[in-house]
């Protein structure tokens, strides 16, 4: 954790500017001033969208858990249950 505390600074303290492409939710809430989302062949700015890191990070946790809960073996491991 010090080294990504350590990179958050650094950026923060350099004076030019700086495109972050990260997975890591604790840098980028640290340092980004906009939130892009670049998926399924478009751009988004969730910036102006007043998405903020935390919703955009609980909306994907609600998507994972809904395809996780979905797919097509779990769906049928339930039909199955239920069959029995």
């Amino acid at each position: 954790m010090a080294s990504i505390d350590a990179l958050a600074l650094a950026i923060k303290e350099f004076e030019g500017g700086v495109v972050i492409v990260s997975h890591d939710f604790r840098l980028i809430s640290q340092v980004a001033e906009e939130l892009w989302e670049v998926a399924d062949k478009t751009i988004r700015n969730l910036t102006k969208e007043d998405i903020s890191i935390v919703d955009y990070k609980k909306n994907l946790v609600k998507q994972s858990t809904f395809q996780l809960f979905f797919s097509s073996d779990r769906v049928l491991s339930i039909l199955q249950v239920r069959l029995s």
